[in-house]
């Protein structure tokens, strides 16, 4: 979100976002992970630097929506919303909110 911070409460408030990337993907396929390339989100893969706006740093909190035109194109139900999903020793990926038809 803007405010760099949780998305809970601004899921379907299209102002409290900022667009980052405008990207088409092709599609893995039924229960595949499809994934963003990273040259959509800025990176320069001369120096490897990323658009500005996605640098978190360090115990800030940084939401991302990810907007899908295709109804083919879905996200994994979860009972699990602020989990922990994914982790590095540099990052925490919790689990959000889906939002669809």
């Amino acid at each position: 979100s803007k405010e760099k911070a949780s998305h809970f409460g601004h899921e379907t408030n299209p102002d409290a976002w900022s667009l980052i990337t405008n990207t088409t993907v092709q599609c893995e396929g039924y229960f595949k992970r499809t994934h963003v390339p990273l040259e959509s989100l800025g990176r320069n893969l001369t120096d490897g630097n990323y658009d500005e706006r996605l640098m978190i740093k360090p115990g800030q909190t940084m939401s991302f929506y990810v907007m899908m035109n295709d109804p083919l194109l879905r996200y994994t139900i979860t009972k699990n919303f602020g989990e922990v999903y994914s982790s590095t020793d540099h990052l925490l990926l919790y689990e959000g909110t889906g939002v669809g038809d």
